[in-house]
């Protein structure tokens, strides 16, 4: 899995005048971008991938393809939660603890919990889509790969 931090973009937009924990500012090696990301934006990401659709449930809004949830958050919540393999969720937990942590009830399946105003949008957008490619049956996935590839 290739991460906005593995391209070198993490943190490009940081103000290091930012207080240390606030957006903008960093805390240990790595730096907070300096703007949010909001739950419009998020998902206005998963919306954009084929065939993604959204649905209330259980009080929040799941983001589907083909029925099956790969995505889920309150639009005033300040995190959601995303479907990823456990070697992601571990890698991705080492890696930046105070973006991605364990995500309730479902972390035990390998899901993240991730910082709204603390992940860099093109990781998020990065996480999202390899959710998606997840639980997005082959055919599905090999059409965009098709499209993209080029």
């Amino acid at each position: 899995m290739t991460h906005a931090r593995d391209r070198g973009t993490r943190g490009a937009r940081t103000d290091r005048s930012a207080p240390l924990g606030a957006p903008g500012g960093t805390v240990g090696a790595l730096p907070y971008p300096a703007v949010m990301v909001t739950f419009d934006e998020f998902r206005t990401m998963a919306l954009a991938l084929p065939e993604t659709a959204q649905e209330p449930t259980w009080g929040i809004e799941t983001l589907r393809v083909r029925g099956k949830v790969f995505a889920m958050g309150s639009p005033e919540g300040d995190s959601v939660t995303v479907k990823a393999s456990r070697e992601d969720q571990a890698e991705l937990i080492a890696a930046e603890p105070e973006v991605f942590s364990f995500a309730r009830y479902v972390g035990r399946h390998g899901w993240v919990s991730v910082r709204l105003d603390r992940v860099d949008p093109e990781e998020l957008r990065d996480v999202l889509t390899e959710a998606w490619r997840r639980t997005a049956p082959k055919r599905v996935v090999g059409g965009y790969d098709a499209r993209h590839s080029a």
